[in-house]
This record gives structure tokens, sequence and C-alpha cells, in this order.
């Protein structure tokens, strides 16, 4: 997958659903146009485009496009709280590999695409939040018991 980021002198900005102009705008971030390039992507869904808003926020609502940024910004929560993230990934999932080295790679394509917060009971709280809403909820039920964190609040 190839990133991007788009302003009013782009060519394509007029092709942005206003939704995210509109997004991009009032949080004073960038539109970003995410291509779907890569070599193990289907011959039908080679070059499919996405629009979205980036840097990720921990506040960022599901779009589609930002599972792998919140999974990023887990990874560094999960380093920083001294969190084994992929233990508890596996305990969610125990039928799935989740954190994979090739998933670790790709998340690391991300760095650049997230916005770290100082992590604090609000910023974990809207990050579990967050990846709730992107269908994570096992995980995020695993992560409330080992951060002692309740989401809703």
């Amino acid at each position: 997958m190839s990133f991007q980021y788009l302003d009013e002198t782009d060519n394509e900005y007029e092709d942005v659903p206003e939704y995210v102009k509109h997004e991009a705008l009032n949080s004073e971030r960038r539109v970003i146009k995410i291509i779907w390039d890569e070599d193990d992507i289907p011959d039908h869904a080679k070059g499919y485009v996405q629009w979205s808003v980036r840097p990720y926020r921990v506040s960022d609502k599901c779009d589609g496009t930002r599972d792998s940024c919140a999974m990023y910004a887990l990874k560094v929560l999960g380093e920083r709280k001294g969190i084994d993230v992929v233990e508890l990934a596996n305990r969610a999932y125990p039928d799935d590999v989740i954190f994979d080295d090739a998933y670790l790679d790709h998340l690391k394509a991300h760095r650049e695409l997230v916005e770290i917060p100082r992590f604090n009971r609000k910023s974990i709280s809207l990050l579990l939040r967050s990846l709730y809403d992107m269908n994570w909820r096992s995980l995020v039920y695993e992560l409330e018991e080992a951060l002692g964190v309740d989401m809703a609040n």
C-alpha cells in the first residue's frame, strides 16, 4: 500500500470526498490518498484508492483505513507501559497470529502516519475505543484488564 499526502493545489484534490476534506480542515491535518498496490493484493483490488486524514489520532473513529495506525499506536503503548501486546493478542485471538513478523514490519510503515500521544488514562481510553470500533473487541477486553482502564470512562 502506498500513501500520498494531498493539499488544495494537487489536481486530484477535487476527487477527495467532502467529508474527508472537512475532517482534515477541522482537525488541522492532511488528506491522504491510500493506494492498494502491494504484491499480495488480489488483482481485482490492485490500484483501489481510499481517502482519509492523517496523522491518525487515538480519538479517530473507524473509517476503513485506520486499523494499522491504531495497531501501531497500541504497539507503542505496550512498549511504554511494559505490556506484551503480542501475548494479549494471542490470548484474545488464540486461533490467529496477529503480530507476526510481516505484520510488525507492515506497522513500521505507518510510523509517520500516527500521532503518538502522551499516554494517560484519557488517551488510552480513546485508543481502546478506537480499536473497539474497528472490531478488535476481544483484544480491547484483554487490554482493559492488563491496563486497569475502562474505555467507557
